[in-house]
């Protein structure tokens, strides 16, 4: 089990007003469709699913939003395959430890891309950046 593919399909940022003050910036990400991919993987045909995705970064009061949207392609034994694609039919759900591989993928990448897209827009990071201080400074 494995992902194989990861591509974007849509991308807007759209800033209403410049940033002041207090901004509350909350993101999410959300599974939107679960499908079938057929895959020719050599000389074998492989089932695979695809995940389709939405990245929503807000940031407030109503001052700007990213939004991202894109797919995943993930590849297992047939059965495995099979076995997601009923669950999802059944109940639009994931097992756990699915919904939080293609999420940390998902998420990771879209981070990347959140802030590239801030920056060009100058919009503050949605994601605490590291901040490194000089102890020798502060021991004086």
């Amino acid at each position: 089990m494995a992902i194989i593919g990861f591509n974007f399909k849509k991308m807007t940022v759209e800033k209403k007003k410049s940033p002041t003050g207090n901004i509350n910036i909350k993101n999410n990400m959300t599974v939107t469709k679960v499908r079938q991919a057929n895959l020719n993987l050599g000389a074998n045909q492989q089932k695979g699913v695809e995940f389709s995705f939405s990245f929503h970064v807000g940031y407030e009061p109503d001052i700007a939003t990213i939004d991202l949207e894109g797919s995943v392609l993930y590849v297992a034994e047939n059965k495995i395959t099979e076995e997601i694609l009923k669950k999802w039919e059944k109940n639009k759900e994931l097992s756990q430890e699915l919904m939080k591989e293609v999420s940390l993928h998902v998420v990771s990448k879209c981070n990347v891309q959140a802030i590239v897209l801030s920056k060009e827009m100058q919009l503050p990071p949605h994601i605490a950046m590291v901040k490194i201080s000089d102890e020798k400074k502060k021991k004086k």
